[in-house]
This record gives C-alpha cells, structure tokens and sequence, in this order.
C-alpha cells in the first residue's frame, strides 16, 4: 500500500493559448518537482491503519513540500531491507519493534538522531529516548505495548491480579501462553524467572514452574488465541494487553488485566535510516511522529501507552492502557534487549528439552 499525494491537476478547466498553456505546464512541473519524496516504513494491518490516520496523512496535510511513500512490513523485513540497501537507502524512516531496533543499530543501518531538529523530544518520556554506549539516540518511541493477562469474562468472574493466577487448579488445562515462536516469549520468561529467584546464568526456577502449567496451548499465532476464545476453550492467558482489548472491541467475551509484579514492554520506535538521501525531510516526519497529537491518536486507536511526559486521553483510553486503569509507566518492565537476544537461543533449547517433551 502507498499514500502519495503530489500535485493537482488542471484538469476540467478551459483550454488556454498555446503559449501560455505552455507557461502554465512549466510552472506546474516547477510545483511538483519541488516535492520531495520520502519513504517510511510502517507495520501491518490494524497498526498501520493507525499509522495512516493518526501519522501519514496528518503529515501530507501538513506538509504540502513532502510526499511520504509507506512500506508497510513486519520489524525482521524492515531490517533486511535496510541492510541490503544499507549503502544507498531507499527507506528514510523506519519503524521498528524494541529488540529489532537494537540489532539495527548494531549492523550500523541507522542514523543518531538530533535533539535540536527534533523540538517534540522534549515532550518525551525518558524511557522512551533509546541511547547507544557512546550516547547518540537511535530510536524514539511512539506507544508502548506489554505482555499482560486476558481472560474470559464469562468464565472468570474475580479479575485476575497475579501472573501465578495461571497456575490456579480451576483453570487447568484452559490456559494459553505464548510459545517460543512468539516475539513476547523470551522477555516474559526471563521476566517469570527472575520473580522466582533466577537470573541470566540460571533459567531452572522458571523452568521447573512451566513444568507444572497445565495449559490448553502455548500458542504460536495471535490467530490461534481469537479462535480458542470464540470456541470457549480457553478461560485466561496471556496476551498483549492492547491487543486483547482490541478483540473485547469486536465483541469477543474477555478483557485484560495488569498483573501487579509488573508487565513485560515492547513498544513501536521510529528510526532514521543511516545515509538517507533526504535527511531532512525524513526529520520533520520524525518530528510530527513524536508530537502529541499523533502519539495520542495512536494511544486511542491501539492502547498502547503514550510515550509522552503528559498525555491527555479519553476515559476509555485511560481504562485500557497496558499498565491498567490505575497503575501508570511505573508497572511496565522494560527488556534489556541486548540481553535477550543474546540468552534466547539457550533459553528456547532448555525449553524444548524440558518443558516441550515432558
């Protein structure tokens, strides 16, 4: 999908003299090369609809001087592309899942990010300003997700509080959690561990735990999760929080619940593309992105928490951010995704052989 808008046409109007029809077309041409195209990449389906409305089009709007092509993708083919293109960028801004941001900026596909050509930062909470070891910013946020608790409400009729509520004796075998082929997976379970008593060296705590989890699945796809919900076969599990209300929004018989030990947190961050041809350009989109009409639009559209020192948000908003109806940015766990990446091939190995096949 591309938004584009360039230049009006003349079309419909009476036809002029030769010459000065001339003039007319050379001074169109002049108006529309005077445009400069840039290129962002965004997400997928309910989240790039967001992007569209609460970003893309705000900004064309805006920005008559500047026409923004979108490349809506998942975080993994953003970074493939910008490493294959990463001498002669075709991509200007980037938007990219916390943990994929990191990797980017690891390869070197990124550019640092300046604080004077980006006035809206000062709005913006400290977690979300993302710094490498010499303390150049790579990255922004523009919404926070987490990992928290869904359950069914026609079944479940106490909210649920605690992530030891999925180990409860009434919901053997109608629990769901995500597998190792989700994204969630290793934050959540080195997160579990170390409120058990384990750490970075010693993931057995968490382990023996999972051991005696009766679940219905550990799920692979979010698809899976709406499926076992609409066929009554699943009474609590977890979930992203914005995302399990999405699903309440389309009528399915659950809500979500902030569990009180804390929330795994992801979120969605916008990049500068290293060597962009139009660095500017791509800077004042940046710019717009982290300003708080888009970043509470967004927050209104998927829940996700608003990344902003202050936010104003409607009661429903309010109700369903990821750190729940009373809690604030305090409860979100944030990764050290460096870490992550780098246990999550020996966490997934103990899992397979110690959970997967007992």
């Amino acid at each position: 999908m591309r938004i584009m808008i360039d230049a009006a046409s003349g079309t419909g109007r009476r036809a002029l003299p030769a010459v000065a029809g001339g003039v007319l077309a050379f001074a169109a041409f002049g108006a529309a090369a005077a445009q400069e195209k840039i290129v962002a990449s965004g997400y997928t389906g309910v989240w790039f609809d967001a992007q569209k409305a609460c970003i893309f089009e705000p900004f064309n709007a805006k920005n008559s001087d500047i026409v923004v092509t979108t490349e809506p993708g998942l975080s993994s083919t953003t970074l493939v592309k910008l490493r294959q293109q990463k001498d002669n960028p075709e991509i200007d801004v980037a938007w990219i899942d916390g943990g994929v941001s990191e990797q980017a900026w690891d390869v070197g596909v990124l550019d640092t990010l300046d604080p004077k050509a980006l006035t809206n930062m000062a709005g913006l909470t400290e977690q979300a300003i993302y710094k490498a070891k010499d303390g150049g910013i790579f990255a922004l946020s523009t919404g926070f997700y987490a990992q928290g608790l869904l359950y069914n409400t026609k079944e479940v009729k106490e909210k649920p509080t605690s992530w030891w509520d999925l180990w409860k004796p009434e919901y053997a075998n109608r629990v769901i959690f995500p597998s190792p082929a989700q994204a969630p997976f290793v934050p959540v379970f080195m997160f579990l561990n170390r409120l058990l008593g384990g750490n970075s060296t010693n993931f057995q705590p968490a382990l023996d735990k999972f051991k005696t989890l009766k679940v219905s699945s550990y799920y692979d796809t979010t698809g899976v999760v709406q499926t076992a919900i609409q066929n009554g076969d699943v009474d609590i599990g977890s979930y992203y929080v914005n995302t399990a209300w999405a699903l309440s929004d389309i009528g399915l018989p659950i809500a979500a619940a902030s569990p009180k030990e804390g929330l795994p947190t992801g979120d969605i961050r916008v990049q500068l593309a290293k060597n962009s041809k139009h660095k500017a350009a791509a800077e004042k989109l940046i710019d717009f992105a982290i300003g708080p009409e888009s970043l509470t639009c967004l927050a209104e559209k998927l829940y996700l928490g608003p990344p902003l020192k202050e936010a104003k948000l409607s009661k429903k908003a309010q109700q369903r951010m990821p750190w729940g109806p009373e809690g604030s940015l305090a409860r979100l766990v944030f990764p050290d995704w460096n870490e992550v990446t780098a246990k999550k091939a020996e966490i997934i190995d103990l899992w397979n052989r110690q959970v997967v096949s007992k």
